[in-house]
């Protein structure tokens, strides 16, 4: 086989490879577009959150397919291809987490009743969580901070442990940069969330800093903010979130 033959041959492989991308591009956008034309419906932001986090991994992961295909094999090329597996993963997780969210949120209004803001629970400090909806809120966040923190910690081994990497240091160093600014939001969530939990057993939100104790922050964050009941009825941060069968209650409210 010359060369040209190859060269055709692998072009066809390509295209070939790319239909179950195509496809999950067209169904994506499909997605978005008959949710955003649909009758409103509870949660119906998160959802297209949702299909267009996946639509734009659908969109890299062709990137990442004709790169593969039609640049060398260079440092230049790879540092690029790390990139944009680096930006599916976080895609991947926001994806996740939005679409956790939307669960959420409509299981409150169609079981319960409950309109739920969820701009007000993972953004404002005021009012009060009870244990359930700490931990469901903080499986959500979870779903976000892991990936953020795994590319991070393992970009910082490879970089220690793989004497190749220190020629490009500048690339890690705004890699690494963009990834701290990433991990703020679930970082800030988390804050949240804690605060709001310590409101449950009447304290301030002060006390959220004792969490960045190691182990002691670990220890109370799960036995005592995780397990331990707050506050029954009305405390000087709001009403109890718990309603008298012990169900998840709208915090916003």
């Amino acid at each position: 086989m010359n060369n040209q033959d190859y060269s055709i041959y692998q072009t066809l492989m390509t295209i070939v490879a790319s239909f179950p991308l195509i496809s999950e591009i067209i169904l994506n956008s499909a997605l978005i577009l008959l949710t955003c034309f649909s009758k409103p419906f509870v949660a119906r932001g998160w959802l297209i959150s949702t299909f267009s986090f996946y639509l734009f991994n659908a969109l890299i992961s062709c990137l990442i397919m004709i790169f593969q295909s039609s640049t060398s094999h260079d440092r230049a090329s790879f540092d690029l291809i790390s990139v944009l597996l680096n930006l599916q993963f976080i895609l991947l997780s926001f994806g996740m987490f939005s679409l956790l969210v939307f669960f959420f949120v409509y299981f409150m209004k169609i079981n319960m009743n409950i309109n739920v803001n969820m701009k007000e629970v993972l953004l404002s400090t005021s009012g009060r969580l009870s244990r359930k909806q700490y931990w469901i809120l903080m499986l959500m966040i979870m779903s976000v901070a892991v990936p953020l923190f795994s590319m991070f910690l393992s970009a910082t081994v490879n970089l220690n442990y793989n004497p190749e990497n220190n020629k490009n240091t500048d690339f890690f160093i705004i890699k690494q940069i963009v990834l701290c600014v990433l991990s703020l939001i679930p970082l800030w969530f988390s804050v949240v969330i804690y605060i709001k939990r310590f409101h449950d057993f009447n304290k301030t939100g002060w006390f959220t800093l004792v969490l960045f104790i190691p182990v002691v922050g670990v220890l109370i964050s799960i036995f005592y903010l995780g397990l331990v009941r707050g506050t029954e009825g009305e405390n000087k941060y709001g009403d109890d979130p718990l309603t008298p069968n012990d169900n998840l209650a709208d915090s916003t409210t």
